[in-house]
């Protein structure tokens, strides 16, 4: 067994929470993530397990999209606030020599490469940023304060998201009790060798819906929606193959099921 997970993570977990909650789902695999979250954070995390990791590392050269919400202890100006991000944080920063701070003294590779101030009002503060995957967050906001001159009570920090992906299709832990959803690709010489009837045949003795068609690409994807113990069931016997098919490669990611299908077809072109 072995895919990407997108895993909404609760404020106040660790890794070892993260890592204690797989074993009793998955089992003792070999896991791994794609960029980790601090524990005063929430939201997407890429959790790999089984044979996967080298996919993981990908996501580590990512772009992550967060939320911060601060309390601050007093008020400051809008632009006094864009000005030190500009200065300090911003990637395509003012290049001036005296310029230092936590990240560039610890020669740090931790910048923002855009951020949206999208409400200030008198002491509350939030803020979107898109930055580094290995991004220390909370160093940020630290920093952000002292050159501010203020303090931050840190209210929600939020990744919503990493590369293409979304928090909105990353699984909560309570998801893993019900119908979940995977999307898969399967690489190699995979058309015209019965595959997709075996996806089918497959899906159907396991009560799973979706579908699996074939890819401009030479691939084939499918998607599956069921339970969990199915769903690994099913990796199983695809993955086994037909006599005449030979799959090089292939990408399962387990995700939240956000639209339910009715049952599973093979789609033609």
């Amino acid at each position: 067994m072995d895919g990407l997970i997108l895993f909404y993570k609760p404020k106040g977990w660790t890794n070892r929470d993260i890592l204690s909650f797989f074993q009793i789902k998955l089992g003792n695999l070999n896991f791994g993530h794609g960029g980790k979250l601090d524990p005063a954070a929430e939201g997407l995390i890429i959790i790999g397990f089984g044979k996967i990791n080298s996919r993981l590392m990908e996501f580590l050269q990512s772009k992550s999209r967060y939320e911060i919400n601060l309390d601050l202890n007093k008020e400051i100006d809008t632009s006094e606030l864009q000005s030190v991000i500009n200065f300090k944080f911003l990637k395509n920063r003012p290049k001036i020599e005296s310029r230092t701070n936590y990240f560039l003294k610890n020669k740090k590779e931790e910048f923002i490469y855009n951020y949206e101030i999208f409400d200030h009002k008198h002491t509350y503060l939030a803020l979107k940023i898109e930055v580094p995957a290995k991004f220390n967050i909370i160093a940020f906001i630290n920093e952000l304060a002292r050159n501010l001159k203020i303090k931050a009570i840190v209210h929600k920090i939020k990744r919503v998201g990493i590369n293409n992906l979304s928090a909105n299709q990353a699984l909560e832990p309570n998801d893993f009790s019900g119908p979940i959803e995977i999307s898969a690709t399967l690489r190699g010489k995979v058309q015209g060798v019965g595959m997709r009837y075996l996806s089918y045949n497959a899906a159907k003795g396991l009560n799973l819906t979706g579908y699996a068609k074939n890819s401009g690409k030479g691939n084939i994807e499918i998607l599956l929606q069921g339970n969990l113990i199915s769903l690994l069931k099913f990796q199983k016997e695809i993955l086994a193959g037909t006599n005449s098919s030979k799959i090089t490669g292939y990408e399962f990611i387990f995700r939240k099921l956000l639209k339910k299908r009715g049952e599973f077809v093979i789609e033609f072109d």
